[in-house]
């Protein structure tokens, strides 16, 4: 376990989050180890992974402070979290909380992509490195968007709709859930079929409670 302090907010980064990010970089193919080249791709592609979802987690924890809370930020197996001790938001500034995550993703994605648009001559590492980011922090916030609980798109539904109308969030997340689940399923994406299968679980098991 890894804990450090950047911008005044406490990061604790769990053993599994750095496993889910080699099994995402391929650390199981037999390939991956080959040669010292390969090696270094799976690592690069590991501290890209970590780096984009601490900028996401960041983009929450900054509005969060701003806001009197007082932020925490948790990476673990499926992502991370910003938890926020002490908050007192209303609903405008839970809604700012929950989307700054997402802007700031999208702001590095395009950020790297502009960069491999308009900087001449990058190194091909360079160019790989930059294609990861924009493929991480695209394809990530849009799945991170879908209105599934705890995904910041099924948080944003939830505060929209408010804590009385539960049952509607819960059970547009299930079905969000399952569809994608069925369709990461039939396209290959393993890890996606797993997460999409788990929110959906806890999405009805959210519709349990309510009844």
């Amino acid at each position: 376990m890894l804990r450090f302090t950047i911008f005044g907010f406490s990061v604790t980064v769990e053993l599994w989050f750095w496993i889910t990010a080699l099994l995402l970089g391929g650390g199981l193919r037999p390939d991956a180890y080959a040669s010292l080249a390969d090696f270094a791709g799976v690592v690069i592609w590991m501290i890209i992974v970590f780096f984009s979802i601490l900028v996401h987690e960041l983009g929450h924890a900054s509005v969060g402070r701003r806001y009197g809370a007082d932020p925490e930020i948790v990476l673990h197996a499926f992502g991370g979290a910003a938890v926020m001790h002490g908050a007192r938001f209303n609903r405008r500034q839970d809604l700012l909380v929950t989307a700054a995550g997402p802007a700031a993703s999208i702001a590095l994605g395009t950020l790297a992509l502009a960069s491999l648009i308009y900087v001449p001559n990058l190194a091909p590492d360079v160019s790989e490195a930059l294609r990861n980011l924009v493929l991480i922090n695209y394809f990530w916030t849009v799945v991170n968007l879908l209105p599934i609980q705890p995904l910041d798109g099924g948080l944003l539904l939830r505060t929209a709709l408010g804590d009385r109308r539960l049952q509607i969030t819960c059970t547009v997340g299930l079905v969000c859930a399952v569809a994608v689940a069925i369709l990461a399923l039939m396209s290959g994406r393993v890890f996606l079929t797993l997460l999409m299968a788990m929110l959906a679980f806890e999405n009805w098991r959210m519709m349990a409670q309510q009844r």
